[in-house]
């Protein structure tokens, strides 16, 4: 068959995919898009700045008590406990509360308007003893019961050093003491063993595989809209017809897809650098108080600090899912017939990406290999979970690489597919078809 007759061929799908992206720039209503994803990114890191900003100032009231105001006149220490505890362990000299007098009691005296109290004692709680720290104002009291709750919860501090400092622990054994003890998975023998031979634990590879999930989820959730609505623009205006004369189905199914995938792609390049530069103006403004926490927002780099070359072969699966998905959404979208078809073909695409991402989330937890494999081998969620279980040595690499040509089978099936079916449903205007209506008709042999 000659290549001017061939649905198949490729030919001039450059220039389709120039032309289409061309005109998504000049296209006012994708213009506005990209400038308030960018604006919305860039913004989304000063504000968090500014709620951790202030969340800190208050925590840092609450803590330590610095800043200005007006503290006790007298504060009385009743200490019922084997702990010593005194105006030196309480580090208040710092604080609001810094020139207050410090004075030891065996019993609460009567309080005036700028006294507090501060009972430390041993009490049994639900069978279990615990220090209590209290806190006492007068009923007339000047000072509120929420200076009252600060105190407290900054001596509860002081006197944990206190009592850590007065056993006489070296700072390793005190690390030790400190340290959460927490249970791990139940697994078979040969799971443990491969555990220990992929060097990777189970919250490691669970975080890997999110930080790659959301990636992927972020993308094919931006570019599923736009390939619908651009993939049946033509059929909609008929305009496709006339096109169809120069440019052969796939390269011109394919050319609009290419054109969509680079359109969102430039999205979020372009908002990350914004979030990037935003978030630098507002460490360069800041007091140092926050600059890890901006540093982890919009970290799309996560998923790729696995480490070394490992983290680069994860760009082209991501492509390659990317691709999957973008194509799935033009196949889709050569079924619609009118713009109000175009929610309904989102929709399956959209469900398909989100049950790929929570089987990241819950699968990786499970540890069962022999799941791992079958998902590991299953499309979509091969997708979304092959690459990361591979470079963690959660599967084998035959595995890997069979997931790998699975997807690019499918990727080749779904192209020759979106062509054909393209072809078929050019003039055709009735309600839309559903997945498995277009797969019988892409089965009926060629246009």
């Amino acid at each position: 068959m000659k290549s001017s007759n061939n649905i198949y061929t490729m030919e001039g799908v450059g220039k389709v995919f120039r032309f289409t992206l061309t005109q998504t720039f000049k296209n006012k209503a994708y213009r506005m898009s990209l400038i308030v994803f960018v604006v919305m990114m860039m913004v989304m890191g000063p504000l968090q700045y500014l709620g951790a900003s202030a969340g800190m100032n208050a925590a840092k009231d609450s803590n330590e008590l610095y800043g200005d105001g007006e503290g006790a006149e007298h504060i009385y220490l009743k200490n019922d406990t084997a702990i010593s505890f005194g105006r030196e362990e309480m580090q208040l000299a710092e604080t609001v509360f810094g020139k207050a007098e410090i004075i030891d009691t065996d019993e609460i005296p009567s309080l005036s308007k700028k006294d507090i109290a501060v009972v430390i004692d041993r009490q049994t709680e639900e069978g279990a003893e615990n220090y209590v720290i209290s806190g006492i104002i007068a009923d007339e009291s000047e000072l509120t019961p929420n200076q009252l709750d600060e105190l407290c919860s900054y001596l509860q501090d002081r006197f944990s050093e206190s009592r850590m400092n007065q056993a006489q622990l070296a700072d390793e054994q005190l690390s030790l003491l400190n340290m959460d003890i927490s249970t791990g998975d139940a697994m078979t023998q040969a799971d443990y063993e491969r555990k220990l031979e992929s060097g990777y634990t189970t919250s490691q590879v669970s975080s890997y595989m999110g930080s790659f999930s959301i990636i992927m989820l972020i993308l094919i959730m931006l570019s599923t809209t736009y390939v619908v609505s651009t993939v049946m623009e033509e059929k909609t205006s008929k305009l496709v017809e006339n096109l169809l004369v120069s440019v052969r189905p796939m390269a011109l199914v394919m050319g609009k897809i290419l054109a969509m995938m680079c359109y969102v792609f430039i999205l979020i390049v372009l908002g990350v650098v914004g979030s990037k530069i935003s978030n630098g103006i507002m460490q360069s403004f800041s007091d140092g108080g926050v600059p890890e926490q901006l540093g982890n927002m919009m970290n799309f780099s996560a998923a790729f600090s696995i480490g070394g070359i490992k983290g680069l072969i994860l760009i082209p699966c991501m492509l390659l899912t990317y691709l999957i998905f973008s194509v799935l959404a033009g196949l889709l979208g050569s079924a619609c017939t009118k713009p109000e078809d175009a929610s309904s073909a989102t929709g399956t695409v959209v469900m398909l990406n989100f049950a790929s991402y929570l089987a990241a989330f819950i699968v990786p937890a499970m540890e069962n290999a022999k799941l791992d494999i079958a998902m590991s081998l299953i499309p979509p969620f091969s997708c979304f979970m092959a690459p990361v279980y591979a470079l963690c040595g959660r599967i084998p690499v035959w595995v890997f690489l069979l997931s790998l040509l699975i997807q690019c089978g499918l990727v080749v099936f779904l192209i020759r597919t979106t062509a054909h079916v393209y072809r078929k449903l050019i003039v055709h205007d009735q309600k839309r078809l559903g997945l498995l209506a277009i797969l019988r008709l892409a089965g009926k042999g060629e246009a």
